[in-house]
Parts: structure tokens; C-alpha cells; sequence
């Protein structure tokens, strides 16, 4: 009898152990969510699910990646040269650019060229065409490629029409897909590098209807890792940011709503172009709540672009480029886990 009590006894314990054991595990499950990053509070390593590393795991130590960035390369733009014959600057200034690009990169390569819009100078599908040509030549095998719609591919039919509301909007976004290969949202990543890239619903500014995409993708992606650069790519810019961005008709149409969503993401640098302001003058990078960058333009003399590097402990250094001789023009570096922790690290206040 005292044996079988013995017996029980030992069972009651084992049985409260184990049921303390999964209480307890649960609730540890449960306390970690944190899917939204609640209003002005800066995403962190330590608000995330999983472990965030120090180093990035895709690239060896002393490697990096590079991202080429340009816009308002205007195929179909002709200008005369000595001998007082046409030619189409774009085209030339395209690939002397992407030779450039690979130039300066380490062991001759780029990891990705990225066009933030205007790329053709009226949608027309010989601008297109030639585009193409360019890009088979020029652009080398393992090099991802990334674009968005700027105001120039919706001038087939005329400058300046209105298409809101009728059917040009998809019709148009489904030709440049068609065209290029650019849809228009997409979430690229490039050694662990999300490149987010939208076009806008018009020839103006309206992009409030890409908020949704870019506002999952950028959960998700400082969710992956926090340390790592968020890079999104939009023809015009955020108000009152880089220089011009505040004359009209040449900042992005963004809700106050997302606007305020982008500054708990120190992470995010956002490129845009379309203003054609040369990379000589002041405040083409800024960074107040994230970094913004302008990135000139390829259309013009001299031809001009950024190029981006991220190594391995997570710092960015970014250089405005003279394309058509290989010159710098300045350089900035952004150590985003140093960002990420206080926006107090931010060095180049507007």
C-alpha cells in the first residue's frame, strides 16, 4: 500500500512539472511578436523575432556588394555632335555609364544596376528598342537589373495628358512591364539586400497606391535583419528632403500616414531623380528620419549616377559619379546598425 502511494505521488509531481513546463513555454512564444512597429519608435535589433547577425552571413568578410544607381537616361533625346550629325545621347551616355559602373567595381563586377525612371524619353518602342541594345551588350551575366517607371514613359500619345481614372494606367505600367521587365512593384534582394522598387499611377506624383506594397516589404525585410540596408527606388522624391524636392510637381505624393511609418526604419535609403540637379551641388544626400539620396542624371553632359557599396559589417559608402570619365564627385558613408540604434548617428543633416 505505501508503495503504490509512493508510486502516485511521484506521478502527481511528474504530471505538474511537465504541465509548469509548457505554460511557461507558451507564453514565451506569444511575447516576442512584434509585427508592427508601433508610431515613432525605431525598429531595433533586439524588436524582432530572430537573432539579428553583427556580420552578414551572404558575403565574406572584406567582400561587398555593389549597386549601381542612375535615372533620366531620356533614350530617344538627340543632341548634335562635332560633325553636326544627330545621335541619341541617352544611348551613348547609357553605356558609357554601365562600362563605368563595372570599372570601378571591385574584380570588374556590379552586383546590380538599378534605374530610377525616365529611362526612355517617350515610351516609344524603338526608345525601348534601343534601350535593349544597350543592356545585351553592356550588362554581364550575374549583374540583376532593377527599374521603375518615371514621367517620360507615359508620353506616347502626348505630354501631359490626363489619365486618371480610364484605362491608360494599366495599359501604360503593362507596356513598360512588357518592354523592360520591370514590373511595378518588386522586391529585389541582392546578397541579402532588399532593393524596393515602385512606379508611380500617373505621369505626376501619385504613389500612394504602392504604400501597402512597400509598407509589408519593409516589415519584412527589417524583420529579416535590422542591420541591413532597406533601399528603395522611386522616380521623384520625399518632400523637403534632397535639393529641389520641395518646387512643384517634383516630389512623390506620399500619405502623412506612410510618411510617418518610413521614419521608424533609420535603415531605408531612398533614391529618386527626375529633378536632373547636378550631383555638384549641395544636399544631395540628406538624412533626417532615413537617408535620402538624388542621383542626377544620365541624359545630360557630363552623364552622372551613384554607386553603392555595403561590405560585410553592414556600413554603406555611396558615391556621386561623374559617369562619362569615371570621376568622383563626393562620398558619403552611413553605418546603418549604428543608425539603427539613434538616428543621433545620422552625419548629414539637411
Amino acid at each position: 500500500m505505501i508503495r503504490i502511494k509512493k508510486k502516485i505521488i511521484v506521478f502527481v509531481m511528474l504530471l505538474v512539472i511537465i504541465c509548469v513546463s509548457v505554460f511557461t513555454g507558451c507564453n514565451n512564444g506569444s511575447g516576442n511578436q512584434n509585427e508592427t512597429a508601433e508610431p515613432n519608435k525605431t525598429v531595433k535589433p533586439s524588436d524582432t523575432d530572430e537573432p539579428i547577425e553583427t556580420v552578414n552571413p551572404t558575403m565574406a568578410s572584406g567582400e561587398k556588394t555593389y549597386i549601381a544607381i542612375c535615372s533620366d537616361i531620356h533614350i530617344g533625346q538627340y543632341e548634335k555632335d562635332e560633325k553636326n550629325m544627330n545621335y541619341d545621347i541617352g544611348m551613348k551616355n547609357l553605356k558609357i555609364a554601365l562600362q563605368t559602373y563595372y570599372k570601378l567595381t571591385a574584380s570588374d563586377s556590379l552586383d546590380a544596376v538599378v534605374f530610377a525612371g525616365d529611362i526612355v524619353n517617350n515610351g516609344y518602342p524603338v526608345e525601348y528598342y534601343k534601350y535593349q541594345h544597350v543592356i545585351e551588350t553592356e550588362v554581364k551575366e550575374g549583374t540583376a537589373l532593377v527599374g521603375v517607371m518615371g514621367n517620360h514613359e507615359w508620353y506616347t500619345e502626348g505630354w501631359g495628358l490626363d489619365i486618371i481614372g480610364n484605362d491608360a494606367t494599366e495599359r501604360y505600367q503593362q507596356e513598360f512591364e512588357a518592354q523592360t521587365g520591370f514590373p511595378v512593384e518588386s522586391d529585389t534582394s541582392v546578397n541579402g539586400i532588399h532593393i524596393l522598387a515602385v512606379s508611380p499611377d500617373n505621369e505626376g506624383s501619385l504613389y500612394q497606391p504602392r504604400e501597402a506594397f512597400l509598407t509589408e516589404q519593409i516589415k519584412a525585410a527589417a524583420k529579416e535583419n535590422s542591420n541591413m540596408p532597406i533601399i528603395i527606388i522611386a522616380h521623384k522624391a520625399v518632400k523637403d528632403t534632397t535639393n529641389s524636392s520641395n518646387e512643384g510637381n517634383v516630389y512623390a505624393e506620399w500619405s502623412q500616414e506612410f510618411l510617418d511609418f518610413m521614419a521608424n526604419y533609420p535603415q531605408i535609403i531612398y533614391v529618386s531623380g527626375h529633378t536632373h540637379t547636378p550631383l555638384t551641388d549641395e544636399k544631395m544626400l540628406v538624412q533626417k528620419d532615413y537617408t535620402n539620396i538624388s542621383d542626377g542624371a544620365v541624359g545630360v553632359n557630363p552623364s552622372q549616377g551613384i554607386l553603392l557599396s555595403v561590405d560585410s559589417n553592414y556600413v554603406v559608402n555611396v558615391k556621386l559619379l561623374n559617369l562619362s570619365d569615371g570621376t568622383e564627385y563626393s562620398s558619403y558613408t552611413i553605418n546603418i546598425p549604428a543608425v539603427v540604434e539613434s538616428k543621433a548617428n545620422f552625419t548629414y543633416l539637411g
